[in-house]
């Protein structure tokens, strides 16, 4: 059974508070053409790092593997913005 998309941004807003607070959720979308994959739309609200991330999920994973995805993903982004 495959999580709703208001499951997967509300995971991807625990997981963002989690690593930092200035990360914000600002959208969850399906891919276009895609019933089960979303595409995730965060900002670092800081004046250093005023790009959007944009990161996609399969709703078909796991609550464990998704949150696994989007914790790696928003740390690597972390880092790199120092």
């Amino acid at each position: 059974m495959s999580l709703s998309l208001a499951d997967v941004e509300r995971l991807a807003a625990q997981v963002a508070t989690e690593e930092d607070s200035a990360l914000e959720v600002l959208a969850a979308t399906n891919a276009e053409g895609a019933s089960d994959y979303t595409e995730i739309l965060l900002t670092l609200n800081r004046p250093s790092d005023p790009s959007p991330l944009v990161v996609g999920v399969s709703r078909n994973a796991g609550e464990a593997e998704i949150r696994e995805l989007l914790r790696d993903r928003l740390r690597q982004h972390l880092q790199l913005q120092g």
